[in-house]
């Protein structure tokens, strides 16, 4: 969708384009790498061509519905861009911690309407998928950590099971649900909830409940006075020990790229947590890997000069020409001798 209108374009490599570049909206990319992306398996003369045929496509279908490609597409010969004013992504990365107050939370997790860019199972939308869902769940947590400290019992209820709705079985959710039904003296809702969040769990995670649900189910049900909300900063040091814990193991294991999950991990994680060399390199081995955005990744590095030696590692391996041409593309974007010296 595009200002509330259809866009059809037949072309899947093109509708992935198309999303890849809205999600990267005001930022434009350069066309190797897009067409690497894209086409990793093309000649570098008919990725080229593909490129170039997968523009015209798409300023045919925004011309299609009325709107003029120039007001949103930015096309030079060394990148490609798409310009829009609003983004539901960026509406929930905007709510970037507990000072946006109620409201503000309530209308960041309010644009979310189901996973990030559903039928798309490209490397790169899979990884922005489960960003985008850590976005959520870290949101909705403080959300109804705010909405239980003040009391609003019925927007608790509301929220918390709008979030168990979205699935992935959020315990959190569950917790509050039992929380704000034992404030208003429904012990049997309190059993109803926790009965839920068993069966969910089981039947969908094949996993038992937290140590820190049984502890809020058997606090309620004992009558006791209801459970605060952890506080923010001890998950925020627990994320980023887990990234640092995940990657050692990760390294210890071999040289297998990191999956997914792990990535968006760290990603989560945000800028509390710096990689060192070694897990530089492994970062940006597994974007490459998965055709995700490199840059990001070499931006987290301590120095340029680390940057440059993972994508050296990278280039040692002997890639396929697509991700050649990726890490060519990355360097060229780096400042200083070391990385003109290695292209």
């Amino acid at each position: 969708m595009f200002n509330g209108e259809p866009i059809d374009i037949p072309s899947r490599p093109t509708q992935s384009m198309l999303a890849y570049l809205a999600l990267q909206a005001g930022r434009p990319q350069r066309r190797e790498r897009l067409s690497g992306l894209f086409w990793p398996d093309a000649t570098e003369s008919n990725a080229r061509s593909y490129l170039r045929h997968a523009l015209w496509r798409v300023r045919k279908a925004l011309e299609a519905i009325g709107a003029d490609a120039d007001d949103y597409l930015e096309a030079d010969n060394l990148t490609i861009g798409l310009r829009v004013d609003w983004l539901d992504v960026d509406v929930l990365q905007a709510a970037s911690g507990r000072e946006a107050g109620i409201a503000g939370l309530m209308a960041a997790v309010g644009v979310y309407g189901g996973e990030l860019l559903p039928g798309f199972y490209d490397d790169w939308a899979l990884l922005e998928r489960e960003r985008f869902r850590t976005l959520l769940d870290e949101r909705m947590g403080w959300l109804l950590d705010e909405l239980l400290a003040a009391e609003d019992w019925g927007r608790t209820v509301a929220w918390a099971e709008r979030w168990i709705a979205l699935g992935h079985v959020p315990e959190a959710a569950f917790r509050a649900l039992m929380q704000a039904h034992h404030a208003q003296g429904d012990l049997a809702s309190v059993a109803a909830a926790y009965q839920r969040c068993l069966a969910a769990l089981r039947d969908e995670v094949g996993v038992e409940p937290s140590a820190q649900t049984r502890s809020t189910n058997e606090t309620l049900t004992a009558g006791r006075e209801r459970v605060p909300p952890a506080p923010a900063r001890g998950r925020i040091g627990a994320t980023t020990g887990a990234v640092r814990l995940m990657l050692s193991r990760w390294l210890e294991d071999g040289q297998a790229p990191l999956d997914l999950p792990g990535m968006a991990l760290v990603h989560a994680a945000g800028d509390a947590f710096q990689p060192d060399a070694a897990e530089t390199a492994l970062l940006v081995r597994s974007a490459l890997a998965h055709g995700v955005e490199v840059q990001p990744w070499l931006a987290r590095a301590a120095s340029t000069g680390v940057a440059v030696v993972a994508l050296e590692t990278a280039l040692a391996q002997r890639p396929g020409v697509g991700v050649r041409r990726r890490i060519v593309g990355a360097l060229e974007a780096l400042p200083g001798e070391t990385a003109e010296a290695l292209l």
